[in-house]
Order: structure tokens, then sequence, then C-alpha cells
């Protein structure tokens, strides 16, 4: 897996500028001052504001005011959304990691690039549909900022991005044998295991997508250890909960805070405006994390979410598809591993599921914490989002890469200072004696995360390399965050959130690839091999009930089922045969 930062060596704060931070400032900052205000259709919201942009993995809608889970403890991103715009129903546009980061870093729906399946290429900067795209992080190179980065934003792309570099992510902590690692624990000979407290045939899918349990001293020559074969393993001291070593994510949330320090330090005559990109890999797998926050969801009071119905999954077509997804396996081999005790195998890997995100929240709140102590804070524009969401065994899978609510939504909170920490803010769901969290059900996408930026920071909106290079496909949030309602927003963009599926291109088919279109009240999902599903999410929010399926005429509504379907696909045969047409002007 090729992430995005490396590792400095050092924990300290970066003084002083390294040569490439240098050169940027040199050659970009004077030079482009006036290409901010020519290019820009509206005045930024603030005045060279800053962008503190912050990422999970694998983060569906288990946070406090989303509902995924009733007893998610997350008050640091709760705290965020209280000054910020939640956008309630926003959704990745291809829930996978890689081909999602790479859709919303380049600005370019999935089927706008062709870059939907994580063996393309090692880079998705070297795949035809991307190599011509400026990404986000280059765009704000290019338009004078100060550049910052640690863990997992990009994904694959190369780590030259960032002026200051932080530590790269892995996956780890990952367990492995000290006594059969004589060469200690960079020895690549030796193979990471799953966690031991996690049963068989479980375990057998590895010490990434097979382990979850509390981080705690091991016995039996057990050590802990992270890193990958690419850049190495460093060895990860775990003596008591309180005194060991740090994980990546911890690492990546202190050298953040070290950055914000060291710019809140120097004279405000030598600021720049900066970029800072915090990715966090919690709660993705392996969900490892400190014994504390697994205390904090007792097994004997843990629910589980509303979302769950038995036999969800028989209705449903991505099993015709021919390769089925390791999903469904993983799901079917949790249970087999606690005795086919369906509920209390979902409880186990809930809890450690839950427990990664208050891992990940307390470290977010760290961030925020440091940001509100320097002179940045009223200057900061703030991002919170997640690559895509994950299945926690609704419709029997243990997953990403559906088409799903569960697996699209996404939680995406954007704080502007003095746009949304003012009365003049999107406040459809609270009163007027409560005004927060303020939210909008607009449906959106993270695609639209770039042009927001631009809108917000006045940039220069062409983000194209060169002639080749496509315009952003995506749209700007700022009616949203100025708006005192949705309805007073005017939004320029689709009315569907439109999600597409990693998997294999069908030359055969119309469009080649699955997708799934989110509309205010329906969600309509067509695969690759023509079968289709149909929810009314209205009557049926957790999408239980394909209305698809033969035998369905009308809807509880009153539709005609036949009439729905035309529509929806006639829909969504234009919106993504556009783009072709586009594709093939820009050849």
């Amino acid at each position: 897996d090729n992430n995005d930062a490396t590792d400095t060596g050092t924990n300290s704060a970066v003084r002083g500028d390294s040569s490439y931070e240098a050169e940027w400032k040199q050659k970009k900052w004077n030079n482009n001052k006036w290409k901010l205000k020519e290019a820009a259709a509206e005045p930024p919201a603030l005045e060279r504001p800053n962008v503190l942009f912050l990422m999970c993995d694998d983060l569906n809608d288990y946070i406090e005011t989303m509902g995924g889970h009733p007893q998610a403890i997350t008050p640091n991103i709760r705290r965020l959304m209280e000054t910020s715009v939640s956008f309630t129903q926003a959704h990745s546009n291809i829930p996978l990691c890689k081909p999602s980061r790479s859709s919303f870093l380049s600005g370019l729906y999935p089927h706008t690039s062709k870059y939907v399946k994580t063996d393309d290429l090692p880079r998705p900067e070297e795949f035809e549909g991307l190599e011509h795209q400026r990404t986000m992080v280059e765009h704000f190179n290019e338009n004078g900022y100060l550049t910052m980065g640690t863990g997992k934003i990009y994904h694959g792309y190369k780590q030259s991005y960032w002026q200051r570099v932080g530590h790269k992510s892995d996956y780890g902590p990952f367990v492995y044998n000290r006594t059969e690692a004589p060469d200690g624990p960079n020895d690549e000979n030796v193979e990471n295991l799953a966690h031991p407290i996690v049963p068989r045939p479980f375990r057998h899918h590895g010490p990434v997508r097979g382990s979850f349990g509390p981080l705690e001293k091991l016995e039996d020559g057990l050590g802990w250890r992270s890193g990958d074969l690419h850049q190495g393993f460093r060895e990860l001291k775990v003596h008591t909960e309180t005194n060991r070593d740090m994980t990546t994510d911890e690492q990546s949330a202190s050298w953040a805070i070290e950055q914000l320090q060291d710019l809140d330090s120097q004279s405000e005559e030598d600021d720049q405006p900066f970029f800072l990109g915090v990715g966090l890999v919690r709660p993705h797998g392996p969900m490892i994390v400190s014994q504390k926050y697994f205390d904090m969801y007792p097994l004997d009071t843990l629910q589980l979410p509303h979302s769950l119905l038995d036999n969800d999954v028989n209705d449903t077509m991505r099993q015709t598809l021919s390769r089925p997804g390791v999903g469904q396996l993983m799901y079917h081999d949790l249970i087999n591993s606690f005795n086919g005790y369906k509920k209390a195998a979902l409880r186990r890997y809930i809890q450690a599921y839950l427990a990664s995100i208050t891992a990940a929240d307390e470290l977010l709140g760290q961030i925020l914490d440091a940001l509100d102590q320097t002179r940045f804070k009223e200057n900061t524009i703030v991002v919170f989002t997640s690559d895509h969401g994950y299945h926690l065994g609704q419709k029997d899978y243990l997953a990403k890469n559906l088409l799903w609510q569960t697996t699209t939504r996404v939680p995406l909170v954007v704080r502007v200072p003095g746009m949304t920490t003012g009365e003049a803010a999107v406040d459809d769901s609270a009163s007027e004696s409560s005004p927060t969290p303020r939210t909008s059900d607009q449906l959106v996408t993270l695609v639209d995360l770039f042009p927001t930026l631009i809108d917000l920071c006045g940039l220069s909106k062409d983000t194209a390399k060169n002639e080749k290079g496509k315009p952003l496909d995506g749209h700007s949030l700022r009616p949203f965050l100025t708006a005192t309602k949705s309805d007073d927003a005017t939004w320029e963009g689709p009315d569907f959130a439109l999600s597409a599926m990693s998997y294999k291109h069908d030359p055969s088919d119309q469009i080649g690839i699955g997708f799934s279109t989110r509309y205010e009240t329906w969600r309509y999902i067509r695969y690759a091999n023509g079968k289709e599903e149909l929810y009314d999410t209205i009557n049926d929010p957790y999408e239980w009930t394909n209305l698809a399926i033969a035998g369905n005429t009308t809807t509880a509504r009153g539709q005609d089922v036949d009439t729905l379907l035309e529509g929806f696909r006639d829909d969504l045969f234009r919106f993504v045969q556009k783009a072709d047409q586009s594709n093939a002007r820009h050849m």
C-alpha cells in the first residue's frame, strides 16, 4: 500500500524552511498574489485563509448526531460541528480507499478519469485519466500556500506534493513473533499476525482485515511493531496502557500540533497561508487501540445498530456479480469464529470499530485545541471527512466498495470562521433556542470539496496541468455555508449523489461499471451486469426492501416501479455518457 508522507525521523517540529519549501516560497507566493484576486469569481471567505484538512479512514456515520450508532462517543467531532455546517447527506464517489482519494483530490468523478480499480497502476498520477490534472495539494502549492501533510491523505501519489511531510501512514500496530525475528522488528522474513484474542477462522483474514483488540502488553514472545515492507518496521514498545510508544496516528497528530505551534511562534510578517492535511488511519483495520476506548463500550450494554436485519441480503443484486467480494466471507467467518452466535460476534467487532472511532476523535480534539490556541483560529477553514463508509454486518457484509447508504455516506463538516460560526449558517434541523449543530441535508459528494476550497480561498479555477486536463466535476458548497436555510441556497450541481463501484470494466455494458444515484427520497443502483435495485428512502431509510425485484409494481407512495426505474436509468446514462463525450473532446 503506497501512502503519501514519509517519516522525518524526528518528532520535533520543523524549524526554518526545507530547500523544497523555500523554493516554493520564492517561485510561487510573490508571483501568484495577483492570480488569487484575478481568478476568483467571488472574494475569498477570509483574507488569505489557512486550511486544516482532517480525515479518517473507513469512517461511516457512527458518530454523534449522524445516527449510525446510538452509543457512539465523539465529543470532539460534535464540538467541531457546533461551529460548522455538517452535510448530513454527503457521499463518497467511490467507496474504496485509493479510488476515492484519487477522485476527490483530483476533483474528477471516477467515470471521468476512468480510475476505478485499485490495481490500475501503483501511482494514480501515472494513470492516463489523471496525469494531466493538478491535485488539491499541488494546486495550493501553485497558489502560494505552504503545504504540510502527515498520515493518510493521498493514497499512492508522490510524497513530493507536500512541502513539509510528517509521518507516512501504515496500518499498524501489528503483532509479530519476536522469537522468530533475530534481526529485530524490522525482520522482513517475519509475518505480521492478527491480535491473539481474535479466534479462527476470522484471524486468517490477516493482520489488517482479521485483527482487532486492545493495544496491550503481549506474552508468549509476541510483540508489537508498526510500518510495512516498503518503509521498514519499527518496534512499538508497550509496557502499560500509559507507558508505551506512540502509534502512527498519534505521531501524526503530534506532528500536526508541532507545525501549528511552530508557525504561531514565527513573526506575523513571515506569515504565509498554509494547508495542513492530517489523515488518521483508524477506524480502518486493524482496529487496535488502547483498552480505555474498549471500556467505553461494555459488551453487556452495547447495542447492535438499528440498520441490521436478518436475511436483508436476499433481495440484493451485488452477489450476482462474478466476484462476490471478500466482505461476505469475512461476515460469515466472523460469526463462525464465535460458534455461530451472530449477535455476540457482531458486538465484538462493532465494539472495536467504535473504540477506534473514539480514539481517533480524541486525536482530532487535540489538533483542534492546538489550532484554537494559535492566532490562526479566526483565519483557518477546517474540513473533516472520511473517504467512504463501512458495513458492519448490514446485508451480511463486513466491507466497503458497496453501493448502499452505509458505505457511500460519509461525515462532511466544514467550518469557516465568520461564515459558519455566525448567525448566517444553514440551520435546517435546529430550533431557534438551540441553533447547533448546524446541518444541511443537500445531496453532495466528496468531489465537491476541491471546488469548494478553491472558492473559499480565492484560488485560480484552472487546475489542469496542460490542454489535456479536464475541468473539475464538482460544485462549490459555499451557498450552503452562507444561507440561513438549505432552500435559500442556489445549487448548481446534480439532484443526486453519484457513487461508483470499484470493479473491472465490462465493455459489453452501456456504461461499464456499477453506479448508485442517491436522490432526496430514492436510491437507485445499477450494476454492470444490468441488475438493478431501488429503495424508498422515506419509508425504508435502511434500504431493506429492493423494489426492483420481480413482483413489485407500485411503491408505498403509489408510483409505478417500472416508470421510476426507467427515469432513474435514463438520468444515470445521460450523466455518465456526458462525461464520456467530454473526455472525447479533451483527447
